[in-house]
């Protein structure tokens, strides 16, 4: 069993018709309000940028990365979304332009329309907002949390 914040790589199967080279696996947090948020964060973070790394080591020019652990893990997509945004930038800072595109990707319009908040936010700001939010009282986080309860 893969561990949490891991990741592996299958070759693409029938995907590989679509021009897809590898598959990369990774195991995400499942949320709990009586885990460390703090821990859960940086799990997600892990799986996210071990990902991008493991992309980079295979050669890849592109990556796809759905909205990890907000689906059934049920962690929260508007501090999902900052989570991964923050192992992108984090990413592009230590490696540079390696991957030619990130694109992150879902089926949902809540999940798009968090997703494009934290890119427009970054587009703004230069920073992650997780970045802004750890400065700040984490009042953000604690409306979140009411709101999935």
């Amino acid at each position: 069993a893969l561990e949490v914040g891991k990741c592996t790589f299958t070759s693409a199967g029938d995907l590989a018709n679509q021009g897809i080279k590898f598959v990369i696996h990774t195991v995400g947090p499942q949320f709990s309000i009586s885990e460390s948020l703090l821990k859960q964060q940086m799990q997600l973070y892990d799986a996210v940028y071990n990902a991008l790394v493991m992309a980079t080591s295979l050669g890849c020019k592109s990556i796809a990365i759905p909205a990890i652990s907000s689906g059934i893990f049920g962690f929260p997509v508007p501090l999902c979304a900052q989570v991964i945004f923050s192992a992108i930038h984090d990413y592009i800072k230590v490696c540079g332009q390696s991957l030619q595109l990130i694109r992150l990707v879902n089926w949902d319009e809540p999940t798009t329309s968090c997703m494009m908040t934290e890119f427009e936010f970054v587009c703004k700001t230069g920073v992650p907002s997780l970045e802004y939010d750890v400065c700040r009282d984490n009042a953000t986080f604690k409306s979140l949390l009411s709101a999935k309860l």
